[in-house]
């Protein structure tokens, strides 16, 4: 079982990595709002993103066919702490961020999330399952596959599901399986399911574009390449652990969800923030959002960049091309106490909430109004 992190006080915070700009950010201390007790679902369950259709939102990892172009450097300008002030996506009511709608409830321990054709998919790192349920919500998920090791996130390209298992299938693979055939059902989806690469030592989170599969590491590869983010075909990894490129290596804690859009790779740091950098080399990440934030999953549309933050339970959006000294971070929603990935559509932020404790939501999936 993952390790939990202690809650952290953040406010304002300065990037200072190598070769990257700095972000200015300051958090709001306003206190959450209760989160909601209704578990009714949305009757808008038609709002949904595809992998071809570059003016829809993409799913964290999900291909464009445009390109976005490559992000300003977020931190070019100075930013006062002033300037950068977290702020609350108001609530017509009282000015607070709305409260999360339940959608499925019960779970084990949900981690990667994504979302395609009107249905949500997960993987539960506590049960090791693949499971679906209706972007409306339901109150019985269906289980498409079991027996997974510790499933960490799950991505889409609009024909395949891709994720990550640390152990197991066997030790840390990626893995792959048809949508249509896990629409079908879970013998169909299981029998879909294939091997993209294995023998790798945890890998993370995977992304993908129309060509390859990228994963980050949370510990070193067999081979001892350190805590990074690597890339290989999508028609198959070389043999025993092997990749066909090293993109970022050194990632300083927890490299977590990554997201592709065009040419430009997204990727979170646990502790130093949020990044973007141009394929295929990689070479000189930009920040796009600063320390302090405990990000983990993140999503982005065509305007905006979405993450979650684990240290305080936070889910935050900015402009695509960064939050800097004009573009302060607004908070989409709060008290979510342990949020994982998130997924969005054309009206929603998905999330996945992994531990509880009697102040925090209830282990599952939840959802947002952009």
């Amino acid at each position: 079982m993952r390790s939990l992190r202690p809650l952290r006080v953040f406010g304002a915070c300065l990037l200072a990595s190598v070769g990257v700009a700095g972000v200015a950010c300051l958090s709001s201390n306003g206190a959450p709002p209760a989160p909601s007790s209704d578990a009714g679902g949305s009757d808008d369950s038609n709002a949904t993103a595809t992998a071809t259709d570059s003016s829809a939102p993409l799913d964290a990892g999900t291909a464009a066919d445009a390109d976005a172009g490559t992000p300003n450097d977020a931190g070019a300008d100075s930013a006062d702490s002033s300037d950068s002030a977290v702020v609350d996506a108001a609530d017509a009511s009282d000015g607070a961020p709305p409260a999360p709608t339940p959608l499925v409830t019960g779970l084990d321990n949900p981690e990667g999330l994504t979302v395609y054709g009107g249905n949500l998919f997960w993987v539960d790192y506590a049960s090791g399952t693949l499971s679906t349920c209706p972007v409306a919500g339901c109150t019985t998920p269906t289980v498409l596959i079991t027996g997974l090791t510790n499933p960490i996130t799950i991505t889409n390209d609009g024909t395949s599901l891709f994720w990550a298992a640390n152990t197991g299938q066997p030790q840390g693979s990626i893995l792959s399986a048809s949508i249509t055939q896990c629409l079908m059902g879970p013998t169909a989806c299981a029998a879909s399911m294939q091997t993209i690469g294995s023998n790798f030592s945890a890998p993370g989170d995977v992304a993908v574009d129309n060509a390859n599969v990228y994963f980050t590491s949370i510990n070193s590869l067999e081979g001892g390449v350190t805590d990074g983010l690597y890339a290989c075909p999508k028609s198959g990894c070389p043999a025993d652990g092997g990749v066909t490129a090293v993109l970022v290596t050194g990632i300083s804690d927890d490299p977590g969800m990554s997201a592709v859009q065009g040419t430009n790779l997204y990727y979170s740091d646990y502790t130093t923030g949020a990044f973007v950098c141009t394929l295929p080399a990689c070479a000189t990440p930009t920040a796009i959002a600063g320390p302090g934030f405990g990000v983990k999953g993140i999503a982005l549309d065509t305007t905006s960049f979405y993450w979650s933050d684990q240290s305080a339970g936070v889910i935050y959006s900015c402009p695509i091309a960064g939050c800097g000294d004009a573009s302060a971070p607004v908070v989409v929603g709060r008290g979510f106490g342990y949020p994982n990935a998130i997924a969005l559509d054309t009206s929603y932020v998905y999330i996945s909430v992994g531990s509880q404790d009697a102040t925090e939501l209830t282990k599952g999936i939840y959802r947002l109004p952009k």
